[in-house]
């Protein structure tokens, strides 16, 4: 253990970034938790640890790390974790945000990592230790416990003043080069960012192929810029001040992938698990209706994401 040994977080969610900040961290010597509802995965985790595949890079290391891995109804100092990390499926908002507030300590934080806006809003809506927050770290999941670590980037946490020292102490303690945690002051630029950037999952899931081999294609390039295009004019609409050159830069330099980036929406549907279309394509709809903005590229992609899960939800019957 090193210097941070005293301090606890709770991960909720064992698939690939949950997976990836829980070896992060508890290699630091913060004291981990995993939670997770799936008893197979827990039981491997328990038996084998985490294993981070590093495929940032030619020649990187395998991470392999023992966190405590626990079922969401007995994890272990509940009521006293310094800060709750909500890495599970969006979906599972509502759950995993109760979840997170019977854990956290009366001084902690519960934050939101998932893709989207509406993750966000039930944390920050249900206490005022829950704080919005966006991940730029990529994986893939291999197996229970086993993913591939494809990109590192910041945590990013837009604090109300009530978790503003919470707030501060876990970005103090968490930051490392490889997962850097920084506090911003904007939070719906900080939000849409994000969504924009979350496009590329609507794309994959639509096309059912994983965003690195979708990438090749300067057609799904061009559609990917399209659907941007359309979140900056609904966040504008909004009065979400978007800075899309700096974004379009990003973007241009071949953001966000690597040799193995999956895409959060295809695993979900290849795995069989919902997807994360309501809170992506969904919500880019539903707040374009409300600013009187029209996307059709967005409604498309989010009818398309939606008829292939139902599809291949018929074809497992």
């Amino acid at each position: 253990m090193g210097s941070h040994d005293t301090y606890t977080v709770a991960v909720v969610g064992a698939g690939a970034l949950g997976c990836v900040y829980a070896a992060l961290l508890e290699r630091t010597g913060v004291h981990v938790t995993l939670v997770t509802r799936r008893s197979e995965v827990a039981e491997r985790i328990a038996s084998d640890g985490v294993t981070v595949e590093d495929h940032r890079s030619p020649g990187a290391e395998t991470l392999r790390e023992y966190p405590e891995v626990s079922g969401p109804d007995d994890v272990p100092g509940a009521g006293r974790f310094d800060a709750v990390l909500l890495l599970n499926k969006a979906d599972d908002a509502p759950w995993a945000t109760n979840l997170g507030l019977r854990l956290v300590a009366d001084d902690g934080l519960v934050v939101s990592l998932q893709n989207g806006l509406r993750s966000a809003e039930l944390v920050e809506s249900a206490d005022p230790r829950g704080v919005a927050g966006t991940t730029y770290q990529g994986a893939t999941h291999l197996a229970p416990g086993i993913v591939a670590w494809t990109g590192e980037g910041p945590t990013l946490l837009a604090p109300r003043p009530d978790a503003e020292l919470a707030a501060e102490r876990f970005a103090s303690i968490a930051d490392q080069p490889e997962l850097p945690v920084r506090i911003v002051d904007d939070r719906d630029v900080m939000l849409w960012e994000k969504l924009a950037l979350a496009t590329a999952n609507s794309v994959s899931g639509a096309l059912m192929l994983p965003v690195h081999e979708m990438l090749q294609a300067a057609s799904v390039r061009r559609l990917m810029a399209l659907a941007r295009a359309e979140v900056y004019e609904v966040a504008g609409a909004l009065d979400v001040r978007l800075d899309t050159d700096r974004l379009e830069s990003f973007f241009g330099r071949g953001a966000p992938t690597t040799t193995r980036t999956a895409g959060s929406t295809y695993q979900s549907l290849v795995s069989g698990r919902p997807s994360e279309a309501a809170d992506i394509s969904g919500v880019i709809v539903e707040r374009a209706h409300e600013a009187r903005v029209d996307v059709p590229v967005n409604l498309t992609l989010d009818l398309l994401v939606r008829a292939r899960a139902e599809l291949l939800a018929s074809s497992g019957d």
